[in-house]
């Protein structure tokens, strides 16, 4: 029997409905398990040759939402940092000893295990907005399953519409950055104060034009071996973007994730810096992981043109690569991981030391997976907070997610205020030391003192070449 509290996703290509169980697993109609839990994506980064070796296109056409259904703040709680608002020293967080470290108090998280039964509308009235009971988010719609990542497409085909790696529906590619709300129609219109179930009835109604009016799709959409693609994949129309279509069983248009999509990132402010800027005591470091993600990157696409193509010349590009890669990395079995961690050292070691000078990292509490976190969270001082997403040279943003507290029922991606507000009410709900650092930055994002930025590491030939950092719109 389907679990009462299973959410509907969307419909596979052979026509089954996927839900997401309570447990964060993705199930079909038969209760056939099609991801579990400890499989969902925490990262997408470098892939082989084909899909990533042309830098995916900017999405940047949906302004940010405000939070919704925020509590009110509570004075009592602590800043990150270690301040009050009365200047005194207070809960102490860890930082890395790159920068030192504020305050020597013991803090004042609570330690239960983590999550608690969520509430169904405002927090318990105790006047602060967040709940009598400890246990309580402070912010939340109702009770939603564990959030992990999301399969971008259910079915086993990742072709066709709406890839998975930010390449774009096709047409023109969104602009680079949204700089002012054109109307309801416009590609730059506000959709981020729209609720869940408002995006809902606006992606029905998206549907049924698709399938009934003629000129509205051909405006909106196109056709592509035999499936539906947007002509423009961050457009908004009637106030929200446009959903993913794909062909249903009975040959009409449906929505390819019954819940709604929430809004798409914008971008601004793209600061690239050269290597010549590095601290050179820093140089090593980054050569070093520049070295790891090209042999890594190098050994997985002559595996897939092997695959592709087995030929003597394949063999032998593929024994250079495995050679390669073993001289570099020895027995570390080979991922993305090790791009993605060339993004993280270039945050860490180039561009946050560059551009924010005062930043002191913050060494978060890891999860089993990696899923659910924040890449990395630095304290700017005076209760601001600087949020990192850190990918490798050729990455793009993770497909979108399940969303949770005041994104939920929606599916977010990454670079959005309801992304940040879903991984902070993640982290909340496994309380301990993640709730208290969740506390401070949700008081932090009401007093718009959060910058959360895009740092992209690069390499040239096996080098460290610089990086990239941009900023994400989330006020």
């Amino acid at each position: 029997m389907l679990p009462e509290n299973a959410i509907p996703l969307g419909r596979l290509d052979d026509g089954r409905q996927a839900y997401m169980r309570a447990d964060g697993a993705i199930i079909d109609d038969r209760l056939n398990v099609i991801q579990r839990p400890e499989h969902a994506p925490t990262d997408i980064v470098d892939t082989p040759a084909g899909r990533t070796e042309t830098p995916p296109p900017v999405r940047a056409d949906a302004e940010q939402p405000v939070l919704v259904g925020a509590g009110a703040r509570a004075d009592a709680a602590a800043s990150l940092g270690g301040r009050t608002d009365g200047g005194t020293t207070g809960a102490r967080m860890d930082l890395d000893n790159t920068g030192g470290g504020r305050g020597s108090g013991s803090g004042a998280a609570d330690n239960t295990a983590g999550g608690g039964t969520r509430g169904t509308g405002s927090s318990a009235a105790d006047g602060t907005g967040r709940g009598s009971s400890g246990d309580l988010p402070p912010r939340g719609r109702g009770p939603l399953p564990p959030s992990g990542g999301i399969l971008d497409d259910l079915g086993p085909s990742r072709g066709g519409s709406d890839p998975a790696r930010g390449a774009g529906d096709g047409g023109a590619p969104p602009s680079r950055s949204g700089d002012g709300p054109e109307s309801r129609d416009g590609n730059t219109a506000a959709d981020g104060e729209l609720t869940a179930a408002e995006r809902k009835a606006i992606q029905d109604e998206h549907v049924r034009k698709a399938n009934e009016d003629p000129d509205w799709f051909k405006e909106h959409y196109g056709m592509r071996d035999g499936e539906p693609f947007r002509r423009q994949e961050s457009r908004v129309v009637d106030g929200a973007q446009l959903p993913i279509l794909k062909t249903g069983p009975d040959g009409k248009l449906v929505a390819k994730f019954d819940l709604p999509q929430g809004p798409s990132e914008i971008r601004h402010s793209r600061t690239p810096l050269g290597p010549e800027t590095v601290d050179p005591t820093r140089r090593p470091i980054l050569d070093e992981a520049a070295k790891n993600s090209r042999v890594s990157v190098d050994l997985m696409n002559a595996e897939r043109a092997f695959k592709e193509n087995p030929s003597i010349d394949a063999q032998m590009d593929l024994d250079a690569a495995r050679h390669s890669y073993q001289e570099q990395l020895g027995d570390t079995p080979n991922n993305s991981k090790h791009s993605e961690r060339l993004g993280e050292l270039a945050a860490r070691h180039h561009a946050v030391k560059q551009l924010f000078p005062e930043a002191q990292r913050i060494v978060l509490p890891k999860t089993p997976n990696g899923a659910n976190m924040l890449d990395d969270l630095y304290d700017l001082g005076d209760g601001r907070y600087l949020v990192v997403e850190a990918k490798g040279p050729k990455a793009g943003l993770n497909p979108p997610r399940l969303g949770s507290g005041p994104a939920a029922n929606m599916m977010v991606k990454q670079g959005t205020r309801p992304y940040l507000d879903t991984i902070i009410d993640q982290m909340w709900k496994r309380g301990g030391r993640d709730r208290e650092l969740a506390d401070a930055l949700m008081d932090a994002l009401e007093d718009g003192k959060v910058q959360y930025v895009l740092v992209k590491g690069k390499e040239n030939a096996g080098a460290y070449d610089g990086s990239v950092l941009e900023h994400f719109k989330i006020n």
